[in-house]
């Protein structure tokens, strides 16, 4: 009686673990609404103040949420350098200080990161 006893123990240990496991856990599944702001994040250190060697390539690659319909931008002093979530540009400026702007745009609702950029 006792076999039997761990026998339907188990068989019921197994079960309620394999139908916990398949359940769907839609609290985990977040909803933005359309006016929600994107979340920038860096997969690599963004400094407020950062410093490079001409003909080096810089590189950043970022995370956002939510980016469903997101579009993004970087610019160096104004003018465009990249229109990708990550950048990979090779700095060709005069040794100088320029201005660095990520700005993420989704339906209209603006986030950036802006840095000073030391081209030594």
């Amino acid at each position: 009686m006792e076999k039997y006893k761990n026998l339907y123990i188990t068989v019921l240990t197994v079960f309620t673990l394999i139908c916990s496991a398949c359940s769907s856990d839609e609290s985990s599944n977040a909803i933005f609404t359309d006016d929600e702001i994107p979340r920038i994040f860096f997969e690599n250190t963004w400094l407020n103040v950062q410093s490079i060697d001409s003909n080096t390539i810089l590189s950043f690659n970022t995370t956002v949420s939510p980016n469903d319909g997101a579009t993004y931008k970087w610019t160096l002093d104004g003018v465009i350098i990249s229109q990708t979530k990550n950048l990979e540009y090779l700095v060709t400026q005069d040794p100088g200080v320029y201005t660095l702007t990520f700005e993420v745009n989704r339906n209209e609702v603006v986030n950036t990161r802006t840095a000073q950029l030391t081209v030594n």
